[in-house]
């Protein structure tokens, strides 16, 4: 519900609305589902004779349309708040505004054409496979900033959520790295794992910096830092072969 545009109808199963912050450890559950469209879209347009590069661009637009672009907007407002704001008050301001500026133009932008340029340079194989990998580690490194950062305001929807129990978090990563683990293999999985969490601990040092913690538009930019990363080492890898 929380991470997708796919409709959950949660009145029919309990009279009170459900408590996010439980559910951050299914994260990259959802992760499957999104790299999962992502892949197929990716098949399908490769079956249809489409060229790598298009076919990689129709299946992030595939994937925004199912999240609503979700995190791709945290990380607008999170580069549009480091880059333009003076303090901690203006950059807080600035990423509660919905408007986008240059930083945060740029930021999807270059999201947009390295994750294209990533996967057009996979095979297809690797390219289906690796998006479902993305996507469950990419959203496992949200719960796991959940877990390393405090909430940088009291209101707004980080503050929705809370820090994982350890319990939680280990689930978190377990649903993350096993599915990439058991479709790219051992040693290319914690190789792009790495690559992308490292882009992930850079980005919580940065938040914790600026604006003392993470909101969920840092969240968001998280999730999009990892993935980027990830692709981006996954394409190395398959390179060097």
């Amino acid at each position: 519900m929380l991470l997708t545009r796919i409709p959950v109808r949660w009145e029919r199963f309990s009279e009170s609305p459900p408590d996010l912050a439980r559910s951050a450890w299914a994260n990259p559950v959802v992760g499957l589902l999104v790299g999962g469209i992502g892949a197929c879209t990716l098949v399908s347009a490769a079956w249809l004779g489409l060229p790598a590069l298009p076919a990689s661009l129709l299946t992030i637009v595939a994937q925004c349309l199912a999240t609503g672009a979700f995190h791709e907007d945290g990380l607008a407002d999170v580069a549009d708040g480091f880059g333009g704001g003076v303090n901690r008050q203006a950059k807080l301001e600035i990423m509660k505004d919905s408007r986008i500026g240059t930083f945060g133009g740029l930021a999807v932008v270059f999201s947009v054409g390295l994750r294209a340029a990533a996967i057009a340079e996979l095979p297809m194989s690797n390219a289906a496979l690796g998006l479902v990998a993305a996507g469950t580690v990419s959203r496992a490194a949200i719960v796991a900033m959940l877990w390393g950062l405090e909430s940088a305001r009291p209101e707004g929807l980080g503050a929705a959520l809370r820090r994982p129990a350890r319990g939680e978090l280990v689930a978190a990563v377990i649903l993350g790295v096993v599915p990439a683990v058991i479709s790219l293999g051992p040693s290319v999985a914690l190789r792009s794992t790495a690559s992308g969490l490292a882009a992930v601990c850079l980005l919580s040092v940065v938040a914790r910096r600026q604006i003392g913690g993470y909101t969920g538009d840092v969240l968001g930019a998280g999730q999009q830092a990892c993935e980027v990363v990830f692709l981006l080492a996954l394409a190395a890898s398959s390179s060097a072969l």
